[in-house]
């Protein structure tokens, strides 16, 4: 789109975009509904793991109906798309601040069961066979139930922080953002405290995000966005950051 010199191929380009982004908002929206009620259908409450699999499911759509679930749940969450060639292709999404919920380990233990699978501690995906769905289900809570037998049990998770500011040092700092950059590996933006701010108002959006107005000692109002909201514990900076 960048690239093309003519408007007109540019404007079809466009339109292509937006026509692809309606349809997935709405495959989306019908894959909700159908997780909501495969959970509704299937007691979870004492589970470990949650498993779903549909082959009304976009496999394209599979992390983000797996990220729903653990943030509805806060339980590790395997969700799989039933695939043209006979497969259940998936993604795993762990809760974040849970050490002990890896999923990569997690189907590393079910292996057996999968053809094949991949990723990291937070997030994986995976390839089986429908008949071997049931007997992975098992497996996987297996798995996350032992650890809790034995004891693993995840430590506070910590997000540090490189400074206490204020919304008008915000203000100054966000004016000038641009000349740290690039950041990535090594080199993390920084991470700003705000702290005695009075809250004056919570609103609840759609997708579980909210919408935050707060005050500070100058009592002028200012409204945030807080997206996927969780409980997190916040520590000083350490001293090699």
């Amino acid at each position: 789109l960048f690239l093309v010199e003519d408007a007109g191929e540019a404007y079809e380009m466009v339109t292509q975009v937006l026509k692809n982004n309606e349809r997935r908002v709405l495959m989306l929206g019908e894959a909700e509904t159908l997780l909501e009620a495969l959970v509704e259908q299937n007691p979870h409450e004492n589970s470990e793991a949650l498993f779903f699999w549909s082959e009304h499911f976009h496999r394209g759509l599979v992390g983000l109906l797996a990220t729903q679930l653990v943030q509805k749940y806060q339980k590790p969450a395997f969700v799989g798309a039933l695939t043209a060639d006979g497969h259940i292709v998936g993604s795993a999404r762990a809760p974040e601040g849970r050490e002990t919920a890896n999923v990569f380990e997690a189907l590393k233990a079910s292996e057996k069961f999968l053809l094949k699978y991949g990723g990291h501690p937070v997030a994986a995906g995976f390839d089986l066979l429908p008949e071997n769905a049931e007997e992975l289900r098992g497996a996987l809570n297996d798995y996350f139930a032992g650890l809790r037998q034995s004891g693993e049990t995840d430590k506070p998770v910590c997000h540090y922080y490189d400074q206490d500011v204020s919304f008008s040092d915000i203000k100054v700092f966000m004016n000038h953002w641009e000349e740290l950059e690039p950041f990535g590996m090594q080199f993390a933006p920084p991470v700003f405290r705000l702290a005695q701010l009075k809250l004056e108002s919570v609103k609840t959006l759609k997708g579980g995000h909210l919408r935050l107005t707060f005050k500070d000692s100058t009592q002028q109002p200012v409204e945030v966005m807080w997206f996927f909201p969780e409980n997190k514990d916040v520590c000083a900076n350490p001293q090699d950051r």
